[in-house]
């Protein structure tokens, strides 16, 4: 971590001889690196990249975004209830929306376009390995389910403890448990 990397990454979902070469720099004593991505594999590619990083990075301290993003990454994943607004239960009686989120376990939202993904955090009855596992498992049934069919495209699965929910349609895939 306290060097600079330039490595081959190869795109196998595109063309099978594709790749990408990524440059990786961490900064000291942190979680945190810049990462550029390149298609071109030239060696001066690597001296040219190398101080854009540098300027990047010394920007990136000067303006104390640095320790912004250290921060952020400390409150990662999102517990659902911290993301509440002091007006998100306006139209609700007192307490009834954070009652609401107490049970759910997780949520997931992916959007193919782009392979993003956004997930909140697995509630804590959950995180064990198992129960994790029980989890995605389910989703993955829900998924499977929904596989070749129209979009839009919703299933509920129901067990006797939990319930799973999940909608696709071209833009993005919702999973809710």
């Amino acid at each position: 971590r306290t060097a600079e990397a330039w490595t081959p990454v190869c795109l196998p979902h595109f063309h099978n001889a594709a790749f990408a070469y990524a440059y990786v720099s961490f900064f000291e004593n942190s979680d945190v690196a810049v990462v550029f991505l390149s298609s071109m594999d030239e060696a001066d590619q690597f001296y040219a990249i190398s101080q854009h990083a540098h300027h990047l990075k010394n920007m990136l301290v000067s303006t104390n975004t640095l320790s912004q993003i250290e921060s952020a990454i400390l409150q990662t994943p999102v517990e659902l209830k911290s993301g509440l607004s002091p007006d998100a239960n306006r139209d609700l009686p007192e307490n009834q929306l954070a009652l609401l989120l107490d049970r759910v376990i997780h949520f997931a939202y992916f959007v193919p376009a782009t392979s993003q993904v956004f997930s909140s955090a697995v509630s804590p009855a959950y995180r064990d390995k198992a129960r994790r596992k029980m989890l995605f498992r389910n989703y993955g049934r829900a998924r499977a389910m929904l596989a070749g069919g129209p979009m839009p495209c919703q299933v509920c699965l129901a067990s006797d403890r939990e319930c799973y929910y999940a909608w696709h349609n071209s833009d993005f895939h919702f999973y809710l448990a």
